[in-house]
């Protein structure tokens, strides 16, 4: 992949402290410049989300009932992967902007703010900004992903046997009024919102593998142990919204087999496990990109550094153990002992540099959200008496 560039004529017309944040189908200038401001406050458009997927659903429901058979009411009030979908994974994904954009854009400015950027790859920093700021404002992008959205939707439309689905998917002829809505707006809506977040994660994960090939002014001996960019592993914090509005949807499909079925078959399990990890590892998975510089600085450190504690340690020998010094006669202040201790952490700093700039507080953090959209799937399966009971036992 080229390398982009960049002019300075360019760079003074982009707002390079902010490139990841915004969203797709959102402008506040061009063609929607008529409309005021505040209609693309966050909260608005969460609001507007749910109710442009939820709100027409029980209405068509109670209508098709009404007028033209079908269409059961008690069918869709069981539903609850569709509840979930529409009220709790769609608003949060919009939501999430609030919380992940912002963080992404601090980590990224901390290369520039903690000069691990050399001068002489300054423009190749700035056109990096650059090309993630226009890419997130991509057309193409947009179209793509709405026609992605909708090839699914058509695909469901064309596999998906009416007999098989919940009744009030069914109408006289074939799909219900509420049927064709979910299909045609409700579940292309909430793909269009996750192929959305998987376009940032895509351009955060490209973002990240440009900076690293920038020979990043980074110090072996940093007491984070991974040359200074411990501050990149936060980026997983960041993705905790996201990620448990992918976990709720998952966990939608799991309450609607318990409150259907009373139970989760084994091959669902199976699925909805392997899904969460799936997130988690995609969630992490830029950061592999500074793999290769942090194991070269690790290859650098153990021979430098190495050499430095040898040095040090023969000082430390000639002047303790040569010269019979002890504490009450120590040796010139040359080499005393916590000048060698604090001289030696360093050297152990050095050499243990990890190659994976993650935080595991904030990788636990994120499992835990993730966790918490099936905490009511377990407590239709498992009364709270027994979790309660079984608590206590592992405590007292």
């Amino acid at each position: 992949m080229a390398r982009p560039t960049v002019s300075a004529a360019e760079d003074d017309d982009v707002d390079l402290r902010s490139v990841l944040e915004g969203a797709l189908f959102v402008r506040r200038s061009g063609r929607f410049s008529q409309f005021p401001p505040e209609w693309f406050t966050v909260p608005r458009r969460a609001w507007l989300v749910a109710l442009f997927g939820w709100a027409p659903l029980p209405l068509l429901v109670m209508l098709q009932a009404s007028l033209a058979g079908g269409g059961d009411i008690a069918s869709f009030a069981r539903e609850a992967g569709v509840h979930v979908r529409c009220l709790v994974a769609a608003p949060l994904l919009v939501l999430a902007e609030a919380t992940c954009a912002p963080r992404l854009s601090n980590i990224i400015n901390q290369f520039d703010d903690g000069d691990l950027v050399p001068a002489d790859a300054r423009e190749r920093f700035r056109a990096a900004l650059l090309s993630t700021r226009q890419l997130m404002a991509s057309h193409v992008a947009e179209i793509l992903i709405v026609v992605l959205a909708y090839s699914a939707s058509v695909l469901a439309i064309r596999t998906l046997e009416p007999a098989d689905l919940p009744a009030w998917l069914n109408g006289p002829d074939g799909y219900s009024l509420a049927a064709w809505w979910y299909l045609m707006a409700s579940m292309p809506l909430l793909l269009i919102l996750m192929l959305g977040w998987l376009w940032r994660l895509l351009l955060w994960g490209r973002l990240l593998w440009l900076l690293a090939g920038l020979k990043l002014a980074l110090a072996a001996s940093h007491p984070d142990r991974v040359g200074g960019l411990g501050f990149v592993g936060h980026s997983v914090r960041a993705f905790i919204v996201p990620g448990m509005a992918l976990s709720t949807v998952v966990a939608g499909r799991a309450m609607y087999d318990v409150i259907n079925t009373g139970a989760i078959s084994l091959p669902h399990l199976i699925l909805n496990v392997g899904l969460l990890a799936l997130a988690v590892v995609l969630l992490v998975a830029p950061l592999f990109t500074f793999v290769p510089i942090l194991a070269r600085l690790r290859r650098q450190a153990v021979i430098d550094y190495g050499a430095l504690g040898r040095r040090v340690g023969r000082g430390f020998e000639a002047d303790w153990l040569r010269n019979k010094a002890t504490i009450e006669t120590p040796p010139a202040p040359r080499q005393d002992i916590s000048y060698t201790a604090d001289l030696y952490a360093i050297v152990a700093n050095a050499q243990s540099i990890r190659l994976l700039p993650v935080e595991p507080r904030g990788v636990v953090a994120l499992i835990l959200a993730m966790a918490l959209p099936f905490a009511p799937v377990v407590l239709m399966l498992v009364p709270l008496a027994t979790i309660l009971k079984l608590a206590k036992d592992l405590i007292l």
